[in-house]
């Protein structure tokens, strides 16, 4: 796979609610981030039962004018910026653009059948 998926999010409107339901359903365990208080980590030992990889991801809340939430990937990409570039092209749509974190910086795009995706341009390191 050129471009690897390398984080799994689960967005709702209520991040109690949230960690409540995946914690009773598949026993998951969270860390908070520093600075972001509507949003965690879940916690991993990095492999599947089986030994495969597990991908690491989060649960957290959407912003106000956002009116539901929804479950994505994000997929790493060299220049975030000719991705979504790309994206349009292609008849995807932008949902939000470059967006800073502490490891890079992300944006989401929806592409033609609805489906919300993430991309991550990390930083070199």
């Amino acid at each position: 796979m050129k471009h690897a998926v390398t984080w799994f999010e689960v967005m709702g409107t209520e991040l109690g609610s949230l960690k409540k339901f995946y914690a009773e359903l598949f026993d998951w365990d969270y860390e908070g981030i520093e600075g972001a208080d509507n949003y965690v980590m879940v916690k991993s030992d990095g492999k599947s039962k089986n030994g495969e990889p597990a991908i690491p991801g989060g649960l957290g809340e959407v912003p106000a004018e956002v009116p539901r939430g929804y479950t994505t990937f994000y997929v790493e990409v060299e220049d975030l910026n000719k991705t979504l570039e790309q994206v349009k092209a292609l008849g995807g749509k932008v949902l939000f653009g470059e967006m800073p974190i502490s490891c890079g910086k992300i944006a989401l795009f929806e592409d033609p059948q609805g489906n919300p995706i993430g991309l991550a341009q990390m930083n070199a390191g």
